[in-house]
Order: structure tokens, then C-alpha cells, then sequence
């Protein structure tokens, strides 16, 4: 049975006393009342090392307080340095931007923002495959969607869109397509690669409070070449 730190105080105690009651009561015996009073050397030994073992007790008490300070201060720290990262917008994006949700038939990918900036409608694209032309955009609130298309194929297209990170979700098919997170020069992206003709190629990623997504048929390459030349 496990006894508290306060049991075994009492019990260490309760020891200690008994021992040297029962000492004090043999050096007792030994007098004859005519000699001075005083302890053998054997008692005095034995009392010493009764001290020495006390002091080495209060010292791991001790120890063992400081010990647990010292561990209770470095978790407080360790979250005061992590709730201080949090509000950089990397680490930020990196622990809590990107949340997968993950069902029999599709992915919900939801993404969260710390801070509302003022939306930014200018962007576009710096590189377009020589096979493609623009031929649409919308715009709806913080969101706009472009459509390129391939001047010698109607069902050849690819759109790109961004929107802010704030309220921004997809609704990804899984079946037909592999998930895949890879990093290429710095930047995170979520890839659904499609596993059947005829299927989409996707990317979809955060930077500086936005995300972005392009989706067609595209080759991983390309996309990527794509996603660089954004301005």
C-alpha cells in the first residue's frame, strides 16, 4: 500500500522516537549513581548517524519541493513561450489554419485566421501555361474566382481563386483522388492528386492571411510554377 508523504512523516517519526527512547533507557541502566552522567561513545555514534539521517531526509523533502517548482515554473513558461508564438502568423497558420476533416467520400479542409486584414481584389497571375488564356472572373466578397481557359479545347480549363483565410473552406473528394502535404520552397501545399482520368489535379495553400487554390489539368509542376508567380 502506497503511504502519503504525510503517513510516512509520522511513521519515519514514530521510529525515531522509539529508537532513541530505547537507547536513553539502556545508557540508564548503565549508571550506578556515582559516575558522572553521561553517553558511551556507541550511543553517541548511534545518535549522530540518527542526525546525519534526519538532515539527508529534510534534504530530499527539499530537494523534491524544489524539484516539483522548478518543473511547475517550466511548464508555465514553456506555455507563456507557445501562447507567444501563436501570434506569429507562421506558427499560427502551422498549429491551427489548416483543419482536415476527413470522411468516407470527401475531406472538409477549414481554415482559420488570427487576424482580419483588409481583403486585397488585385491579385493574379504572373505565369500562365502558353496553352491557356483568361476568359472569366468573379468576384464575391472576399473571394474571387478566375477561370482560364484552353483556347483550343472547351473542357480544357483550370480556375485559380483565393480568398481571405477567415472564411475559406473546401470540400474535397477523396475517393477519386490522393492526399498529399509536401513543402517545396518554403511553402506548405495540400495536394489532391487525381487517381483517375479525367479528374483534377488541386493545390491548396495559406500565405499572408489568404488561401489559395488551383485546380485542373495540370501536372504537380505546373501548378506549382503557377502558385510562385502570384502577384
Amino acid at each position: 500500500m502506497k503511504l502519503t508523504d504525510r503517513a510516512n512523516s509520522r511513521l519515519w517519526d514514530a521510529l525515531l522516537t522509539e529508537a532513541l527512547t530505547e537507547h536513553c533507557e539502556r545508557e540508564l541502566e548503565r549508571l550506578d549513581g556515582t559516575e558522572s552522567v553521561g553517553f558511551s561513545p556507541e550511543f553517541d555514534k548511534k545518535i549522530k548517524k540518527l542526525r546525519r539521517s534526519v538532515g539527508i531526509k529534510e534534504q530530499a523533502a527539499g530537494l523534491g519541493k524544489a524539484a516539483r517548482s522548478i518543473a511547475l515554473t517550466l511548464a508555465v513558461v514553456l506555455s507563456l513561450c507557445f501562447c507567444a508564438l501563436l501570434t506569429q502568423q507562421e506558427v499560427y497558420a502551422a498549429v491551427q489554419n489548416v483543419i482536415r476533416e476527413t470522411f468516407s467520400d470527401h475531406d472538409l479542409l477549414t481554415f482559420r485566421n488570427k487576424e482580419q486584414t483588409e481583403f486585397d481584389d488585385s491579385k493574379r497571375l504572373g505565369y500562365i501555361p502558353e496553352r491557356y488564356e483568361l476568359t472569366q472572373i468573379n468576384f464575391a466578397g472576399n473571394c474571387i474566382t478566375m477561370q482560364y481557359l484552353n483556347a483550343h479545347s472547351d473542357s480544357d480549363l483550370f480556375v485559380f481563386s483565393y480568398s481571405s483565410a477567415g472564411s475559406s473552406f473546401f470540400d474535397m473528394d477523396n475517393e477519386r483522388h490522393e492526399y498529399v502535404e509536401e513543402t517545396i520552397n518554403g511553402q506548405l501545399y495540400c495536394f489532391y492528386i487525381a487517381t483517375q482520368d479525367g479528374e483534377d489535379n488541386t493545390a491548396i495553400w495559406y500565405n499572408d492571411s489568404y488561401v489559395y487554390c488551383i485546380s485542373g489539368q495540370l501536372s504537380k509542376e505546373e501548378i506549382v510554377e503557377i502558385a510562385e508567380n502570384i502577384k
